[in-house]
């Protein structure tokens, strides 16, 4: 299966923002989703944010991290989104993601 150009861009512009944050917080955040799904069904980037993951320069880095948990098979995106609690973000929509890890 071949990619559309703006599935091309999508990654594209995912490896920029993951070169831009260190190898640690990239390890921390992944952590921190883990933990996340491992506790929650369905759940938010903002609640990886509220789990205390250290907030980079560049906030799309969370992005590349789902991908990452996604291709680890911990977490499938629904077809939800739910606003951001997140003043910053002013409330913007944001995906919910269907954890695959959580205890029964």
């Amino acid at each position: 299966m071949s990619l559309t150009e703006g599935e091309k861009e999508r990654n594209r512009g995912m490896r920029r923002v993951s070169a831009g944050v260190s190898e640690e917080w990239k390890a921390e955040a992944l952590t921190k989703l883990f933990y996340v799904a491992c506790e929650r069904a369905q759940f938010t980037a903002d609640d990886v944010w509220d789990r205390g993951c250290a907030k980079p320069d560049e906030p799309r880095a969370m992005g590349p991290i789902f991908m990452r948990a996604k291709s680890l098979g911990w977490i499938v995106p629904t077809e939800n989104f739910a606003a951001s609690r997140y003043t910053t973000q002013h409330a913007r929509p944001i995906r919910v993601w269907k954890s695959l890890v959580i205890a029964s």
